[in-house]
């Protein structure tokens, strides 16, 4: 039987807890393995070596640009820090404030050239299955050309023996 839903429950975790470290842990792990796989493993000089890029370094990343794009105050509670007393916005006020003035700046993905990218790729897919048809029916033709030329060449063959035969 299925465990119920707490709306306190991790989004991305299958352990049985409410501790996010536990989901941390494994976030940053494949998150190194992933800078790994993309060249951008390098380290900072110093003692601790750390990695120039972290999760951190996002975490920074949006700060900065919430930051310049609306105010400190809104860029605080982003972020999940301490709610001050004197920034009472309402979530609806507060989610028109990130689509107005942060979206932008903090979305990467071009859709119009991901929806593009995708229609080619679906072309060039539609035009493989046709080429993979053709192939098909070429290698059809030329099965029936290869059995009924050997059928004429054992003819032939016959043709020769009674030949031989007769002399």
């Amino acid at each position: 039987m299925p465990r119920a839903i707490d709306n306190d429950d991790l989004v991305f975790t299958v352990y049985r807890t409410r501790a996010p470290t536990t989901v941390y842990v494994k976030v940053i792990t494949e998150f190194q393995k992933l800078l790994s796989v993309v060249g951008l493993d390098q380290r900072k000089e110093g003692r601790q070596r750390r990695r120039k890029i972290t999760l951190h370094s996002f975490r920074r990343f949006v700060k900065t640009v919430i930051s310049d794009q609306t105010n400190t105050d809104y860029s605080e509670w982003f972020l999940g820090h301490n709610k001050s007393p004197y920034y009472t916005k309402k979530e609806p006020e507060r989610r028109e404030i990130y689509a107005a003035k942060c979206m932008k700046y903090l979305t990467f993905l071009d859709y119009t050239t991901i929806e593009a990218t995708g229609k080619n790729i679906e072309a060039k897919i539609s035009e493989k299955e046709k080429e993979i048809r053709l192939l098909r029916q070429r290698d059809s033709v030329n099965t029936d050309a290869i059995a009924n030329l050997s059928d004429q060449v054992m003819k032939l063959m016959v043709e020769v023996q009674q030949l031989k035969q007769r002399r």
